[in-house]
């Protein structure tokens, strides 16, 4: 991603109201996986001293489910009325490969294809990695907020199919969690956001049962259930995905029989942070599983700096006939 300057920020006058740039659902279908990097050294803080960034990041990312959420199609939007300066929208999509990932900082153009948006007061948008083709604006056309610029994609130097927003004024970055440029972790501000987006540190975006042991490169690719589990099947697994591992968060994962029982449970504490996680507990099949339904449960806790706990709950339930 290509980092602009970021620079101290005092209260800007005429701050905008920002519509939220991906027609989804915070929480839902769609997460904030990456903030404004608040720290000026090596080490990356976002705006609420969490690690939901990297080092020089510039931007709001905003993932989706999988490769297959991004190809069926989720509109970006124009987050405030402005004029478009520029537009590419011939970099073809790509599966987040180590080799895709080189092949996109060889050709310098780690944003892909993209949009950028001149707005009232020296206010620029930017809206990165969209699907290739997508792109509906046009260069010097003027777009009101909420207009459809274009589609989610994974193009440019992307590790997954997610959005890149960015915001700036005078050439400044502002993160809109905060209202203002680099200021440090724990600042204090106000939200640019027209509705309130809360800070989320864990995101368990999908769980689910296999037959047996998930492939995280396929489910990167396809996270929706739709294993078919047979009394006879080799194993009984079930699985969760996060975004914002920190190190020292419990795992906990448990299947519960029809009978009541403890199928299977795992405890594990994380050892390092992880953007993207996978997690699975599951036992081969020695004879046939009980018919009925098993419930699975997928939980995260975090011990906070204050001593108070922060916990993220995934339930699914699975019925074998």
């Amino acid at each position: 991603m290509i980092a602009f300057l970021l620079v101290s920020s005092s209260a800007l006058a005429q701050e905008p109201s920002l519509g939220w740039p991906v027609a989804c659902a915070e929480g839902k279908n769609c997460w904030v996986v990456h903030h404004v990097d608040q720290d000026t050294s090596p080490a990356a803080q976002d705006f609420h001293c969490g690690h939901l960034t990297y080092d020089g990041h510039d931007g709001t990312d905003i993932a989706v489910r999988d490769f297959a959420t991004m190809q069926s199609g989720l509109d970006v939007l124009a987050a405030l009325n402005g004029k478009v300066v520029r537009v590419r929208n011939d970099i073809d999509d790509h599966h987040g490969t180590a080799a895709d990932l080189a092949a996109a900082k060889q050709s310098k153009k780690e944003c892909g294809n993209l949009v950028s948006i001149l707005h009232a007061g020296k206010w620029v948008t930017e809206y990165c990695h969209m699907k290739k083709g997508s792109i509906a604006v046009a260069m010097g056309q003027t777009v009101a907020k909420g207009t459809k610029l274009g589609q989610v994609g994974q193009s440019g130097l992307a590790e997954f199919p997610h959005l890149h927003f960015s915001l700036r004024h005078n050439n400044a970055v502002i993160d809109p969690f905060t209202g203002k440029g680099l200021s440090g972790c724990g600042a204090t501000g106000e939200e640019l956001w027209e509705h309130d987006i809360p800070y989320e540190g864990i995101k368990i975006y999908a769980a689910g049962f296999a037959g047996e042991v998930p492939n995280a490169s396929a489910l990167n690719l396809n996270a929706e259930q739709t294993s078919r589990i047979q009394p006879n099947s080799a194993a009984l697994v079930f699985w969760m995905a996060l975004y914002g591992l920190e190190a020292g968060d419990k795992i906990n994962m448990t299947v519960i029989s029809p009978d009541g029982k403890v199928f299977v449970e795992s405890n594990e504490t994380a050892a390092k942070q992880k953007i993207r996680y996978f997690q699975y507990a599951g036992k081969k099949n020695q004879m046939r599983l009980m018919p009925g339904e098993y419930q699975g449960t997928a939980t995260v806790t975090r011990t906070l700096p204050d001593g108070s706990f922060l916990t993220r709950k995934a339930e699914k339930s699975l019925i074998i006939r």
